[in-house]
C-alpha cells in the first residue's frame, strides 16, 4: 500500500549471489535497529528460515520496503526456488534447530577485495558444498578458533566482534577472531592423498547437487526448473552427515600434522603439538 512506511536510507547494497538472511544483518546494522525490529517491519517469520521466506511476494515486499532494484536477491531466489521444486527444503540447508541460517565459509572468498567480499554466499548455505572449486580448499562451518557455527541475520553491534568496533562478517561474531585467517585444506584430487577416492566423490558430488539448483543440468529450460532426474542420480553419492563429519576431522588433522612437520622440517608422529581441528571428533 502507498502509505506502508518504506526505508529513505541507510539501505547497504545486496551483492550478486549474497544470501538475503546474510544481508539482513547488515541492513540491520545499517539501521540502528534490532533484526527483531527488522523482522516485524517487513513481516517476516523469525520461526521460518528467511532464505526460504524471501521469495515470490515476500522478496517483492522486501524490495519496495528498501528501495532495491528489481533484481535484487533474484540469485538467490531462484536457488532457493529449485529446493522448494524438489521438496527438499530444509533437509539441504544448514540451520539450526530454530530454522537460525547456518553458514559454510571459504577463507580466500572472505579474504577478497571488492564486491562481495565478507559477505555470506546464498551457495554456502548448502549442506553438501563441502569444498570452493574456485580456491580449491575445503569450506569452514565453525571458527577455527572458537568453535562457534556461523550463522546469520544476528545483531552484529551486540556481539563481541561488534563490540571491538569490527562491522564485518568476516569476523566470528562469538570471539572476534578473523575467519578468513582460518587455516586451509586444499582439495587436489590429482597429488593429494588425503582424500580417499571415495571422499573425492562426496565432494564432487556435493558440487554437482548443488550446481542442478543453480539451473545446471536443467529439465526445464523454459522455468529451469532443476532436473529430477540428475538429482536423484547424485544424491546416491552424498555422504551421510555423520560419515562427512569424521572423514573432515581426519583430514583436517592430517593437514594440520602436515603443515607442522613441514614447518619444522620433520615428521613427527608423537609430538605434544595440539591440532587447531580435533581428532578424533568431539561428540
Amino acid at each position: 500500500m502507498s502509505g506502508d512506511p518504506v526505508l529513505l536510507g541507510g539501505v547497504p547494497k545486496p551483492f550478486g549471489i549474497e544470501a538475503a538472511s546474510s544481508w539482513l544483518s547488515r541492513l540491520a546494522l545499517a539501521q540502528g535497529c534490532t533484526v527483531r525490529e527488522l523482522l516485524r517491519f517487513l513481516n517476516l517469520s523469525s520461526d521460518e528460515d528467511l532464505d526460504v521466506q524471501l521469495r515470490g511476494n515476500a522478496l517483492s515486499e522486501l524490495r519496495r520496503k528498501c528501495g532495491l532494484p528489481g533484481v535484487s536477491f533474484a540469485y538467490a531466489e531462484f536457488v532457493i526456488d529449485g529446493v522448494q521444486y524438489a521438496k527438499l527444503r530444509h533437509r539441504c540447508l544448514l540451520s539450526d534447530r530454530q530454522r537460525s541460517s547456518r553458514f559454510r565459509v571459504c577463507p580466500d572468498c572472505l579474504m577478497r577485495e571488492g564486491e562481495g567480499g565478507g559477505t555470506m554466499f546464498i551457495l554456502w548455505r548448502f549442506v553438501d558444498w563441502r569444498y570452493c572449486p574456485l580456491h580449491r580448499c575445503l569450506m569452514d562451518e565453525r571458527c577455527f578458533a572458537c568453535r562457534s557455527h556461523i550463522r546469520f541475520p544476528i545483531d552484529m553491534d551486540q556481539t563481541r566482534a561488534g563490540r571491538e568496533g569490527f562491522a564485518s562478517q568476516r569476523r566470528c561474531q562469538n570471539c572476534a577472531a578473523d575467519l578468513a585467517e582460518a587455516p586451509r585444506v586444499t582439495v587436489d584430487f590429482d597429488s593429494s592423498a588425503r582424500f580417499s577416492e571415495r571422499e573425492q566423490g562426496w565432494l564432487l558430488a556435493g558440487r554437482k547437487f548443488v550446481a542442478t539448483f543453480c539451473g545446471e543440468g536443467s529439465g526445464d529450460p523454459a522455468h529451469l526448473c532443476p532436473s529430477m532426474e540428475r538429482l536423484l542420480m547424485v544424491v546416491d553419492d552424498l555422504p551421510r552427515p555423520e560419515a562427512w563429519r569424521i572423514a573432515e576431522a581426519r583430514i583436517r588433522f592430517q593437514a594440520t600434522r602436515e603443515a607442522n612437520a613441514t614447518s619444522k622440517g620433520l615428521w613427527s608422529k608423537g609430538g605434544t603439538e595440539h591440532p587447531a581441528w580435533p581428532w578424533p571428533p568431539s561428540r
